[in-house]
């Protein structure tokens, strides 16, 4: 009976599977950050509210990735930086603002470099998308109700 590691075959067809899972389901990497490892992966569902609000003052760096400046980005948006530490890392805020700034810059980095085409491919144009409905559904409103206040006073 041959086993796996005994036919090439199987071997093959084997590293052809690890790496159609690996596609679709990305390996976690880990950082050791002040004595603790932390798993660097893309978001998950439950913590989306928390890292949108915290990306919201902050997508226009995002939506630039060329001009993107980490330290000007932590300058103008410490809060938000360190909150979206705190939801990726799964750190409470307390362990975060303990963080030499080098350990929280690089945390940082490692969690916009695996989550970079997530943020500027999909969540912020869908944003932009959805904020573009919203103006428009306002807009229309708003036009609605001034056209009745005319009709309401020329009656």
């Amino acid at each position: 009976m041959q086993t796996a590691s005994q036919n090439p075959a199987s071997n093959s067809a084997t590293t052809d599977s690890t790496s159609a899972l690996a596609a679709i389901i990305p390996a976690t990497n880990l950082i050791v950050i002040a004595g603790v490892s932390i798993p660097v992966r893309q978001i998950k569902m439950g913590a989306l509210p928390d890292v949108l609000r915290a990306l919201q003052p902050i997508a226009h760096m995002l939506m630039q990735p060329e001009k993107l400046n980490i330290p000007s980005m932590f300058m103008l948006y410490a809060d938000e930086c360190l909150t979206l530490i705190t939801v990726l890392s799964g750190q409470s805020r307390a362990w975060v603002d303990d963080l030499e700034v080098d350990e929280g810059l690089m945390l940082f980095t490692a969690f916009l470099e695996v989550n970079a085409d997530f943020f500027i491919r999909q969540v912020l144009p869908q944003l932009a998308g959805a904020l573009e409905r919203m103006t428009s559904k306002v807009n229309q409103s708003t036009a609605q109700i001034a056209t009745a206040g005319l009709t309401a006073s020329n009656s």
